[in-house]
């Protein structure tokens, strides 16, 4: 007869191992307050017998829980939940930026990790820029998530992915993509045409030319007509307030504007302002047109080469609400654990 092994199953985690399921069993049992601060544990013979698995992955499974300070751990006394530890929900989230610098999303990545960790969640995160793998590879690594935030670009194959998983998924961003997908849209299309309007009115200008990306890029788009639909309410005329569409730095369509034209004032959107550094290093006369750029960017220029800062951010709130929304899945969603025994032989 072959060597018995014994397969503890659990739902929710069936592809991890068998250590690591125990240790996100109990870590849940922690944190929806069914073992309680300072509470003992049953020995690691008893949880072995409990949960027909061996003794070793018993203790591989404990001594991650105390290095994660969940549990503590002291001779002769065997294991106990941490004093200190915090009962509630918790959750362990996914971030995958697809095909995007990870760079660029430093400050939103930053935030919406906070928004996590204050609910006393985690967030662990990943990207492929300039990697050759794909969303399934890295969510076959992170087999314990209990939902994925994906931001970047959106592909088919990632699409493909999302919508045949059976994991909590939030799209984050202005992406043009179908309805049926669970998407949490930026209001900076909004904010960006609003703060723009009220620095023209305070600066009364008459002319300003706004610079932002490819008209094919969605968001750009979006920021383009929130513009144009802002400067039509107040009764701007158009040709007084272009929008110029520009690719890379901006500096080739930036350099061919002002040689035909004089604005009174530019408004940089976000990187096309290094168009207008290098335009100035090779045109660096004391003339120049009043410049505006958001906050994100200012630290590209030097100070003297700007005359205003414009925060479009505040008040999006997009991740808290895209924690929120993840939360309300999760909720819809979530199976209460079972767990049971399976043997078979080897």
């Amino acid at each position: 007869m072959g060597k018995k092994t014994e397969q503890l199953e659990l739902r929710q985690y069936q592809h991890a191992p068998l250590s690591l399921q125990l240790a996100r069993y109990l870590s849940s049992e922690v944190m929806y307050g069914r073992l309680m601060p300072s509470q003992k544990l049953s020995s690691v013979r008893q949880l072995a017998e409990q949960f027909g698995c061996g003794r070793q992955v018993v203790l591989s499974a404990l001594t991650l829980l105390v290095k994660q300070g969940i549990l503590c751990s002291a001779a002769r006394q065997g294991y106990y939940v941490n004093p200190a530890v915090s009962c509630g929900r918790y959750y362990r989230l996914g971030y995958f930026l697809n095909r995007v610098n990870p760079v660029s999303s430093g400050k939103h990545l930053e935030t919406l990790y906070f928004a996590a960790r204050k609910r006393g969640w985690e967030l662990v995160f990943g990207s492929n820029y300039e990697e050759e793998f794909e969303l399934p590879e890295w969510l076959e690594r992170k087999n314990d998530l209990d939902g994925v935030f994906v931001n970047g670009v959106m592909d088919e194959g990632l699409l493909r992915t999302l919508s045949m998983g059976c994991l909590p998924y939030v799209i984050i961003g202005n992406h043009d993509i179908g309805a049926e997908y669970i998407q949490v849209r930026s209001r900076i299309a909004g904010l960006v045409a609003d703060r723009l309007l009220q620095t023209i009115r305070k600066h009364q200008l008459g002319q300003l030319v706004s610079v932002v990306g490819p008209e094919f890029v969605h968001n750009e788009k979006l920021i383009a007509g929130a513009i144009r639909q802002r400067l039509r309410q107040a009764g701007l005329l158009s040709r007084d307030f272009p929008i110029l569409h520009a690719r890379n730095d901006g500096y080739a369509e930036l350099d061919h504007l002002l040689r035909s034209s004089s604005p009174q004032a530019l408004f940089f959107l976000g990187e096309h302002c290094l168009g207008w550094q290098k335009y100035r290093q090779q045109h660096p006369g004391p003339e120049r047109p009043l410049v505006f750029l958001t906050q994100r960017w200012s630290a590209m220029l030097a100070r003297q080469e700007y005359d205003g800062v414009i925060n479009p951010g505040k008040g999006d709130y997009l991740e808290e609400r895209s924690m929120q929304k993840m939360l309300n899945l999760i909720d819809n969603k979530i199976v209460q654990p079972h767990y049971t025994v399976q043997e078979k032989q080897v």
